[in-house]
């Protein structure tokens, strides 16, 4: 079964190769976001930064990581007893 490739594990690497190039401009949007937060900023300017994180999280939960899925088949053969086994 090993031979057959299925469920390797991804490297750090390989994920952040899949990661989508406008999730990723997203999370950095947030990261200043918060950066700026924590610099301690007057009420207006606080108010308006909470608003614009809030607004990036969401955009951030609607927008997918990948773009595309990672290349690993899984195989599965029935007995005539109907248990499921792992090919």
């Amino acid at each position: 079964m090993i031979s057959l490739g299925a469920n390797e594990v991804q490297t750090e690497k390989e994920k952040n190769l899949r990661r989508s190039a406008y999730y990723m401009k997203v999370c950095r949007q947030i990261f200043k976001a918060r950066s700026k937060l924590r610099e301690k900023p007057d009420r207006q300017t606080r108010r308006e930064l909470i608003d614009k994180l809030e607004k990036l999280e969401k955009e951030q939960r609607r927008t997918p990581m990948y773009e595309m899925r990672q290349h690993a088949k899984l195989g599965y053969v029935r007995y005539a007893d109907g248990t499921p086994v792992q090919a």
